[in-house]
């Protein structure tokens, strides 16, 4: 079920969830800023915006529904951002997909 946490755009599970907990495995800050991060669960996450927020590989957060298709990021020790899920999947031709791809399989996380 938290395997469609994030996807509401698409098909939505007959029940939702307000939120998950995760820890950050990669983490990239990319040109504008902003992060592009894989969570334990395999799920990836884009913030939308450059805020203050502080991240890093290894921490625990929490991501909780906003309104209008929204979502939060709520990391333990840093203010909260929004985020947008991203679903990549097998030969994505998404250059941040493929950039994970290649990160995560070198092990460079």
């Amino acid at each position: 079920m938290t395997a469609e946490f994030g996807l509401e755009w698409n098909e939505r599970p007959a029940k939702t969830i307000d939120e998950i907990s995760a820890r950050i495995v990669h983490l990239e800050t990319q040109v504008r800023g902003n992060y592009l991060l894989v969570l334990d669960n395999g799920q990836v996450w884009e913030q939308n915006l450059k805020s203050r927020t502080r991240l890093k590989e290894g921490d625990e957060v929490r991501i909780q529904r906003g309104s209008l298709r929204s979502f939060k990021l709520i990391p333990e020790k840093s203010t909260p951002t929004n985020v947008s899920r991203i679903v990549c999947r097998g030969d994505d031709p998404d250059p941040r997909c493929a950039r994970l791809r290649d990160a995560l399989t070198q092990g460079t996380h």
